[in-house]
C-alpha cells in the first residue's frame, strides 16, 4: 500500500471533501482504493 497526501475539508455532516482543483488526486485515490479488490469481489457489486 502506498500513502498519498492531499488537502481536505471536514464538514459538519462528517463528510470529507477533497480540495477543489485536485481532480488528479481524486482519480488516484479511487484507483488505489479499488485496486485492493479482486475480481471475486465483483459479486458484491450486484447486491441491492
Amino acid at each position: 500500500m502506498k500513502a498519498i497526501e492531499f488537502q481536505t475539508k471536514l464538514h459538519s455532516s462528517e463528510a470529507i471533501e477533497v480540495s477543489k482543483g485536485e481532480d488528479s488526486w481524486k482519480k488516484l485515490a479511487a484507483t488505489q482504493f479499488f485496486a485492493g479488490y479482486s475480481d471475486e469481489d465483483a459479486i458484491y457489486d450486484k447486491m441491492q
